[in-house]
């Protein structure tokens, strides 16, 4: 009996699973971009078939959807149920297993070429290899893809250095969780030494009119691209351990001393013998106060008062509409907030006036 032939999946290529699948079309993808080395893709397909096929680049398939599929692996079938933030791993030239997927699948194809993991490692011996992995869980490779997705919805032009840096921090948690045998990569401390840095800072003042990738840069100081990845120091122990607590500390330190050595009065001093004309709570509550005097109706300072906390419990939910973090790029939220802050002033310094000039401040 004649044996298949193997097909070859090289993901340089702009869409290498139409050879195997025609349908098969990326809803993303990352060959526009620019980006040197690696490749990105986002696919949605219905049910099919994929045969065994012989990957050019290491694979990550991280899925973002739900899929019943059936393969065979190593001569052995078994069906796999795959949810959203399931991972594979296919290392370069090792066969994919032969693949059902019964219904709807989409998943995210990050692929890298061998030499990105060999321009790391070339400090370790012997040379290390991916495992692959048909199944895990891995929340930082996921964020990780769904950054690199993020980035090129935005279709920013500028995108490669901040792709690049991603993918040099992906290699180096690959090398370290997933590969064979673990490289002792040096870590770089202490900084660029300045004859270095001023080299780097020159060559970017230079290239302002185009666009720099981090290999680029590396070769320029003639250092390891994964230098980058391990800049400065790690977050634990240095800073959580020791500088997290000294700041802390210092804080609640200045302000315990300077309410206890420079009181600063707000409002009048209590006075038990005579009641005041305006009766006031503390400061932060005068917004709230302002409400109970201004609204005639109770039923409804009820529910304003209670659709403050409840609003501030939605902002967690609301907050992660938008993937963008600069104000200026999400004008609603930055209106909402000016608004709500101004409402809120005028609330709290009408609240020290009297009812009948608590909203025009006595101006008008």
């Amino acid at each position: 009996m004649a044996t298949a032939k193997v097909q070859t999946l090289d993901f340089a290529q702009p869409n290498p699973l139409a050879q195997i699948f025609p349908q098969a079309a990326p809803l993303l993808s990352s060959h526009k971009a620019g980006w040197n080395g690696f490749y990105f893709s986002h696919y949605r397909l219905p049910d099919h078939e994929m045969p065994e096929s012989s990957l050019v680049q290491h694979l990550l398939s991280i899925f973002i959807g739900n899929s019943k599929t059936s393969l065979t692996v190593e001569g052995h079938f078994q069906n796999e149920c795959f949810t959203r933030g399931d991972i594979g791993i296919v290392p370069a030239n090792r066969l994919t297993p032969r693949t059902w997927c019964h219904g709807e699948v989409e998943y995210l194809n990050l692929c890298l070429e061998p030499e990105l993991l060999t321009r790391l490692i070339d400090e370790a011996l012997p040379p290390v290899e991916l495992v692959p992995h048909l199944k895990f869980r891995d929340p930082l490779i996921y964020q990780i893809g769904q950054a690199l997705k993020t980035e090129l919805e935005a279709n920013d032009a500028n995108s490669c250095f901040y792709a690049e840096s991603l993918v040099t921090a992906l290699i180096v948690h690959l090398l370290r969780r997933y590969a064979k045998q673990v490289p002792v990569l040096r870590v770089s401390t202490g900084g660029l030494p300045k004859y270095r840095l001023k080299t780097a800072i020159a060559y970017i003042h230079d290239s302002l009119d185009r666009t720099l990738s981090l290999r680029e840069l590396a070769t320029v100081v003639q250092m390891s691209p994964h230098y980058f990845a391990y800049y400065g120091e790690p977050g634990w122990p240095n800073d959580i351990l020791y500088m997290f607590p000294i700041v802390i500390s210092g804080t609640i330190g200045l302000c315990v001393g300077l309410a206890v050595l420079d009181p600063a009065m707000i409002g009048e001093p209590a006075n038990p013998f005579a009641t005041p004309l305006e009766i006031l709570p503390e400061w932060y509550l005068y917004p709230v106060f302002q409400i109970l005097r201004i609204v005639p109706n109770k039923l409804l300072d009820i529910a304003m008062m209670v659709s403050i906390p409840l609003g501030l419990m939605c902002i967690p939910f609301i907050e992660s509409v938008n993937k963008f973090q600069n104000p200026f790029r999400r004008p609603l939220a930055t209106i909402v907030f000016l608004i709500g802050t101004l409402i809120t002033l005028w609330l709290g310094i009408g609240a020290t006036f009297p009812i009948d000039k608590s909203l025009t401040f006595g101006l008008f």
